[in-house]
């Protein structure tokens, strides 16, 4: 029993992993990719960098 337990909690980890790294790396704000202006990056950024100064 506890080798089937030990199984299943490294896929949960697993899983949870590739989860996170998938959404990190395709989600909206990590990169510019799909930018038509070509200033629209910069404006993401500084509207990040304005709301994390906000909470200091």
């Amino acid at each position: 029993m506890s080798e089937k337990l030990q199984y299943i909690i490294v896929g949960i980890i697993i899983v949870v992993a590739v989860v996170y790294i998938f959404r990190r790396l395709f989600s909206d704000d990590s990169d510019c990719a799909g930018c038509e202006i070509k200033d629209c990056c910069k404006k993401k950024k500084d509207k990040r960098n304005k709301n994390i100064s906000q909470h200091k």
